[in-house]
């Protein structure tokens, strides 16, 4: 693709229209994301006369160059709000979030920390929909299916968070914290054994753990007792 964007642009200096119209639409069939290809395309079809059609692409140049111009905003905004979520000013942090997926509704991660942020404001239902999104995107996010699950379980609805969990158990199988949340979503769907073997299993990957002991001892009890997620 370069290689005939390259040649198009020379032949296009060596006013052989024609010549750099045929490369160039061959570098853009190669290449449908390059700007520099739709831009002197765009050029060489003015030259050669063929104004509605340069005028197409000039156009498709100018919104390539927006969105790759939104992306990078898009990816600033992002990386300000992960800071922000980490000092704990989640309402900054969702603000910019918001602003981000305007901006490049295409961006996994952005989706994902909005859904983390609307989840630790205390807005499960959205935090939902931005974590569909997210694994829309970028399917196989171990840590989407894992706050997508504590979502639903917020919500109340522990068969749909067993789902989620047990996928993030999946790409994480070394992660208690994991094991410990879709333990009590099992517990919490009457599943007693499976949540006694999945907390079993969690605090076999981090033996000292307090919480999942007590989570452990309360299974073991029958369950009537509260469990931590």
């Amino acid at each position: 693709g370069e290689s005939h964007r390259d040649l198009g642009i020379v032949l296009f200096r060596q006013d052989d229209f024609d010549g750099a119209i045929v490369e160039l639409r061959r570098a853009r069939e190669l290449l449908p994301d390059d700007s520099a290809t739709l831009y002197n395309l765009g050029r060489a079809l003015q030259k050669a006369g063929q104004e509605e059609q340069a005028i197409a692409v000039l156009r498709d140049s100018r919104q390539l160059n927006q969105r790759a111009s939104d992306s990078i905003l898009a990816k600033s905004y992002n990386n300000a709000a992960t800071k922000l979520l980490q000092s704990g000013s989640v309402r900054e942090a969702t603000a910019k979030l918001r602003e981000a997926v305007r901006l490049d509704p295409e961006n996994s991660r952005a989706h994902y920390n909005l859904g983390l942020a609307l989840l630790l404001g205390g807005e499960p239902d959205r935090a939902i929909a931005e974590f569909h999104v997210s694994l829309r995107l970028e399917p196989d996010q171990a840590n989407a299916y894992y706050y997508l699950g504590r979502a639903q379980l917020a919500q109340g609805r522990p068969a749909a968070a067993i789902e989620s969990l047990e996928n993030a158990v999946r790409l994480m199988p070394d992660d208690a914290l994991a094991g410990n949340v879709l333990a009590v979503a099992l517990a919490k769907n009457g599943q007693l054994e499976r949540a006694i073997r999945a907390m079993r299993g969690a605090l076999q990957l981090e033996p000292n753990n307090a919480l999942l002991r007590e989570n452990l001892a309360c299974l073991e009890q029958g369950g009537g007792c509260a469990l931590t997620p």
